[in-house]
């Protein structure tokens, strides 16, 4: 969706393969193979299926499956006890009991300024949403998808009240009873676990839901649920658990996942349970009141030896909403709950706060303003990680994107040109920036608007590698905040001494019917590469006897964004040559460099017939590259000397047709290669027997015999 691409482009993310469709016909074999497929992942590029023993083995022997492992799940406990404890302090008779639980977290102030998450999409992986009750009445549902059943029902007397009581705290409001952090976002409902019966939740479910509500652009993810059965301690590295890696590949796509840190601590497992050891997940302990870790909140560290939770809230006594009891569906009434599964949705909704303040924030600028405000950011812990959250105080720290190498751009003449975007909490001054030379920071100059958030100035300097120290102040008040934060102690930095950086996959051997060669290479700069600058200097050694040709030079011209090309001139060469280059790259600041950095590259001139090879290693290849299966197909690998049109058919022992390989135009060049999979036409594997493999290029053709046994 456009909201998707928005925010995709927004944390710059760059679209790959792995955000297209499956493979189809991979998937049709996995079918075939007598997989019941239950869901798809394009970031993991996986299916996951039932199957029984026989089934997976055949799975297994198909060449494109790379691994097979079981759905993670998670065996499903009962929530600590509740408290019933109704606290004896004066309660705000609009927030009601969650007064306790958004005071805490400092969301209060936020909520009265008129912040509510408005603008913001939130998708709530969890169990059924009772949206019938009336703290949802002015709850903006956009979209509803039950991924265990397959439909768009998420609702029922039949589901347990879990994904109700973590909507309410996020998103419910009841005057007197409920309030929360997130009531003006817009919500996406995703049934990921079925509590209908005693089976485990599993994480394809979840994983699916996850890559659904990212397609639609949502902005943040909170979820409550973990997965940690077939997981081992030595799993936590975020690398490891699927599910762990789908929710790191979300927030690469700009989204904010928060996750509970699990009630383990009291249990064998005791730690952190994925996807809430992903490195950018924010993992969610529990807090009592009195702002202590409460005994059953999941600790770490990771395996890998990362700080987890993350940062936490209140996890004990929790205001919330129950859906409708069976034994009188018409009685709707609130809770006081217990476990991460609560202190995570707030959490979630404070994030949505931030969004809303500061629309431009990403992930990882979100995590660490949350991080930096929050109660322990000077002594983080595997207890509560960087302690309890501070909306407040994370709302008020500046947005600011500023990078030195893009935004501090030499003009030409006298001055540096500095660009920044700052979003910043209603009531600051106008920015400044604080600039000096070697010695001291001695300048002081606000920043003129260029636009929404967007402000420049100009620091006059002498040349362009006369290096100008700065960093921007931020004042509200009697607060002032530094960017880089710690400043004047770390700061930025102009004058550009640094020359580019080139890489270059060298020529080496080169067919000579296929001269001149094409060079490219990838050339990036902390500032600009100066495209004139970007060339190729040659010499050409011949055999003995031979003529000698001048040594030369030609331009590499720019291709995108980094990658220049360029080719050799269409001088005669004879088998034996070889011509020595080097690359040399400058910036518009003067700083040049030249690749290698010592000696030269070298392209070795050969010639080259008309050949058939067998496998890798010559015209003596494997006589059986399918056996069980298990090979990787029939490796054929070919030498032309011009550019022909190749046709390499298969034909069986009494000389059918059984396929054919290859048809299309290759060369110049040495050990081309085609593969065949051992398939017919129709995409069966063949039987086990003699074939044989035709080959023609141009007038040149050549037969090969192939034993198959399966």
């Amino acid at each position: 969706t456009e909201r998707a691409a928005a925010r995709r482009a927004k944390a710059g993310y760059v679209p790959s393969v792995e955000d297209a469709p499956l493979h189809a016909p991979y998937v049709d074999a996995v079918r075939a193979a007598g997989g019941a497929l239950r869901s798809r992942s394009r970031w993991l590029n996986a299916v996951a299926v039932e199957a029984d023993r026989a089934s997976i083995e055949r799975i297994a022997r198909l060449p494109f499956v790379a691994e097979i492992r079981p759905v993670a799940a998670f065996a499903k406990r009962p929530e600590p006890a509740r408290s019933l404890d109704k606290r004896t302090r004066e309660l705000d008779l609009d927030y009601g009991l969650s007064d306790v639980q958004l005071g805490q977290i400092r969301a209060t102030p936020l909520l009265e300024a008129g912040y509510s998450g408005a603008g913001v999409h939130i998708l709530m992986l969890d169990s059924g949403f009772y949206t019938g009750a009336p703290c949802f009445a002015s709850t903006e549902i956009e979209r509803r998808r039950d991924f265990v059943d397959g439909d768009d029902v998420v609702e029922g007397i039949a589901y347990e009240s879990h994904g109700t009581q973590t909507l309410s705290v996020i998103g419910g409001y009841d005057p007197g009873w409920i309030a929360s952090p997130a009531q003006g976002a817009t919500y996406y409902l995703a049934r990921t676990e079925d509590t209908t019966q005693e089976i485990p939740a599993e994480e394809d479910n979840w994983i699916e839901a996850l890559e659904w509500g990212e397609s639609l652009g949502v902005d943040i993810v909170s979820s409550s649920l973990g997965y940690n059965l077939w997981y081992e301690y030595e799993d936590l590295t975020g690398e490891s658990a699927a599910i762990s890696i789908a929710a790191e590949a979300a927030v690469e796509r700009g989204v904010v996942v928060v996750n509970s840190a699990g009630n383990e601590a009291q249990l064998p497992w005791h730690y952190i349970i994925p996807p809430a050891d992903a490195p950018s997940v924010l993992a969610i302990a529990a807090v009592n009141i009195n702002g202590d870790r409460v005994s059953f909140s999941s600790v770490g560290p990771t395996a890998d030896g990362r700080t987890k939770p993350d940062l936490a809230a209140l996890g004990s006594g929790v205001a919330g909403i129950d859906e409708p009891r069976a034994v009188d569906p018409n009685q709707l009434y609130g809770e006081v709950l217990n476990g991460t599964s609560y202190s995570a949705p707030l959490v979630a909704g404070v994030s949505a706060l931030l969004l809303e303040i500061h629309p431009t924030i990403t992930p990882d600028l979100l995590a660490a303003a949350l991080k930096a405000t929050a109660s322990r950011a000077g002594a983080p812990d595997n207890q509560l990680g960087w302690g309890i959250v501070d909306a407040y105080r994370a709302a008020l720290l500046p947005v600011v994107r500023h990078d030195p190498a893009a935004d501090a751009a030499w003009n030409g003449s006298n001055a540096f040109e500095i660009e920044v975007e700052a979003s910043l909490y209603p009531g600051f001054d106008p920015p400044a920036i604080v600039s000096g030379g070697a010695a001291a920071f001695t300048d002081t100059a606000f920043l003129e608007a260029e636009g929404a958030g967007s402000y420049s100035v100009e620091l006059p300097a002498a040349s362009a590698s006369d290096a100008r120290r700065y960093y921007f102040l931020f004042e509200r008040g009697d607060t002032a905040y530094t960017v880089p934060a710690g400043a004047p102690e770390t700061y930025y930095e102009t004058g550009d001494a640094t020359p580019p950086s080139i890489a270059h996959v060298p020529i080496g051997d080169y067919p000579l019917q296929a001269w001149p060669a094409e060079v490219v290479a990838v050339v990036k700069d902390a500032g600009s590469v100066d495209d004139d600058s970007v060339r190729v200097d040659y010499s050409v050694l011949v055999p003995e006897g031979k003529a000698p040709l001048a040594p030369g030079s030609f331009p590499l011209s720019r291709r995108d964004d980094s990658t220049f090309a360029g080719t050799f001139p269409a001088f005669a060469l004879e088998a034996g040559a070889s011509v020595e280059y080097r690359i040399r790259a400058c910036d518009v600041s003067g700083n040049c460099v030249h690749a290698p950095l010592a000696g030269s590259y070298q392209a070795n001139l050969y010639s080259v017939g008309y050949a058939l090879r067998y496998g890798a290693e010559g015209d003596e290849g494997p006589t059986n590259p399918f056996v069980s299966g298990t090979g990787d197909g029939y490796r054929i690998l070919f030498d032309l000397p011009a550019r022909e049109t190749v046709r390499i058919r298969i034909y069986d022992a009494a000389g059918r047709l059984v396929r054919e390989a290859l048809d299309r135009a290759a060369g110049p060049g040495a050990r081309l290669e085609a593969v065949w999979d051992g398939k017919d036409s129709s995409g069966r594997r063949v039987d086990s027997g003699v074939y044989f493999l035709r080959f023609e290029a141009g007038s040149f053709t050549a037969t090969r015999k192939v034993v198959v046994i399966r």
